[in-house]
């Protein structure tokens, strides 16, 4: 049984329009992939990698736990923005390596 509530429309309609909103403004900015490929570990003990990719500092870096895959495509990243992106790789017990090289894109000098 519902009950109708006074003001549910009105309240309604706001949140649905920042989310209209919200979708556009997204489909304003130009976007790039970057496509990042390393070689695979020689230890028996690795179980997967993970990619780290930041902004700006990497307090609040993005993690992505690619499994055993030694290639992952970053989509949906801010051409206008540069990033800096670095793997390790981790065992089934949960140890994880130092971060490998970095690397950022545009590299610089592109930009």
């Amino acid at each position: 049984m519902f009950t109708r509530r006074k003001g549910y429309l009105s309240l309604l309609f706001p949140v649905a329009l920042l989310v209209f909103l919200a979708i556009w403004s997204l489909t304003e900015v130009s976007t790039v992939e970057v496509k990042l490929a390393w070689d695979s570990s020689p230890n028996p003990r690795v179980a997967g990698y993970k990619i780290y990719y930041s902004r700006s500092n990497w307090e609040h870096a993005t993690v992505i736990d690619v499994g055993n895959r030694t290639e992952y495509t970053v989509t949906g990243l801010d051409a206008s923005v540069t990033y800096s992106f670095a793997a390790t790789a981790y065992s089934s017990n949960g140890d994880e390596s130092s971060f490998s090289n970095m690397i950022t894109y545009p590299s610089p000098g592109r930009q």
